[in-house]
């Protein structure tokens, strides 16, 4: 059944289920992108780095840098490689912030042993 609400029709149920799946959508775009731009300025300062070096190294533009670290960019997937080669982390390490620090260097908490 139809309802009227302003003098718009609509149908409840596919409204508020669309909203719902935009919002959830949204929603885990936005806790990504918030948790790239946590990583990428906190391994930066681990390294030491200014936001001209990271750039550099990555070969981006400085600015742009600033805009990931704030998230406000919207990065390529190219981008972001580049971000995490140089700032010396695996692009799931960017992604999901799951690095341990210890002096500047990455400590990988589990490692592939050879079999002889």
């Amino acid at each position: 059944m139809w309802n009227i609400v302003n003098n718009v029709d609509y149908f409840p149920w596919t409204v508020n289920r669309m909203n719902c799946t935009v919002m959830a959508v949204t929603n885990h775009a936005a806790a990504i992108a918030n948790q790239i731009s946590t990583t990428v300025k906190k391994r930066r300062k681990n390294l030491r780095l200014s936001q001209e070096a990271m750039a550099d190294k990555a070969g981006i533009d400085r600015t742009y840098a600033s805009q990931i670290e704030r998230g406000i960019a919207n990065p390529s997937l190219s981008v972001l490689c580049a971000v995490a080669k140089a700032l010396d982390i695996s692009f799931i390490q960017l992604v999901t912030g799951d690095i341990q620090y210890s002096e500047g260097n990455i400590v990988t908490q589990c490692s592939p042993s050879k079999q002889q």
